[in-house]
Order: structure tokens, then C-alpha cells, then sequence
């Protein structure tokens, strides 16, 4: 997988230049030079998504957010390793641009959570559309989006306390 052009455009710049570089983790032995990319999955299972193309694999099932924070879906396993590696490699709960766009995030979620449940006429029927938007695949930070408007929805005094946090993070967020 590691000679896999694909390999080198699912990461963003700052991930592929600064992380992951040519660097292409696997869970078992290398596959044969120019063995086809099923081959290869087969007998390397590689430990990172490739996001992209006909054989695209979405991230979200291996994690899930807890707040702004990264972790793995599952306990153990394959699945539990391959999370652990995307969020160590890639630095998802450590670098400050993440974390800050996904406190913004939290936010934004949250201020049209409460405007959506508390909200009538047109100011309700924005923030309802809003907060679809925020948890559609084109916006940013989408599976933290997704997380949190589940809390909102399932645990709504855990969702208030992580909006909070945000807000104390970001000087300039909205107020209440």
C-alpha cells in the first residue's frame, strides 16, 4: 500500500508534509510491489483510510468524539488499532487548528440546537436548516458535528457543559 499513489492524496497538506510523509502503517507483512490495492488490504490491513475513490472508506465508523476530543469506536481488535494510529499519526488531539475548529463547531451546533427547540417561525426554520448543514458530510469537522448534536439530542445537560468549555476556549464565542 505504501507505493499506492492514492496512498499520498487523502491527507491534508500539513498531515502528508509534516506526519505522515511517505510513512504508511500496516497491521501485519507487506504485500508484493504492484499487487493489486484488494490484494494489498487483504494481506497488509492497513492501519489508515483512504477516504477517496471507488474503494473509499469512511473514518467515522472507527471514531467517535467526546467533545473535541478523538477516540476509538471500538474496545479492541483491528478497528481499535487502526483509530489509535489515525488520531496518533495524524495528531487529531493535538493540534490547535482541530481543536479550535472543533470547538467552533460545538458552538455553532449547540446555538442552533436551542434556537431550533426554542426558536419559532422563520429564526426557528433557519437554525433547523443551519443545524442540518452543520452535520452534512460538506461541512467541517462533520463527525464532531454528528457527536455532539447526538449529545444535544440524547444528554442535553453533558452537550450544555461542553458548549460551555467551548466558550471559555474561544474568547470571541457567541454568548447565551
Amino acid at each position: 500500500m505504501s507505493h499506492d499513489l492514492d496512498n499520498y492524496a487523502v491527507s491534508c497538506a500539513t498531515c502528508n508534509r509534516a506526519r505522515k510523509r511517505t510513512y504508511f502503517p500496516i497491521g501485519l507483512v507487506a504485500g508484493r510491489t504492484g499487487a493489486a490495492v484488494a490484494e494489498l488490504n487483504a494481506t497488509e490491513h492497513p492501519l489508515l483510510v483512504n477516504p477517496t475513490g471507488p474503494q473509499g472508506e469512511d473514518p467515522e465508523p472507527l471514531l467517535r468524539f467526546e467533545g473535541v476530543l478523538a477516540a476509538p469506536r471500538a474496545t479492541s481488535g483491528h478497528a481499535n488499532l487502526r483509530a489509535r494510529t489515525i488520531i496518533a499519526l495524524f495528531g487529531l488531539n493535538e493540534r490547535e487548528e482541530l481543536l479550535r475548529d472543533r470547538f467552533a463547531t460545538i458552538e455553532r451546533v449547540w446555538l442552533n440546537f436551542e434556537k431550533s427547540r426554542t426558536g419559532s417561525g422563520e429564526p426557528r426554520a433557519i437554525a433547523e436548516k443551519r443545524w442540518s448543514q452543520l452535520q452534512s458530510a460538506e461541512s467541517a469537522q462533520t463527525a464532531c458535528a454528528r457527536a455532539f448534536a447526538q449529545l444535544c439530542e440524547t444528554r442535553p445537560a453533558r452537550a450544555w457543559q461542553y458548549y460551555r468549555y467551548a466558550v471559555e476556549y474561544s474568547p470571541k464565542a457567541p454568548r447565551l
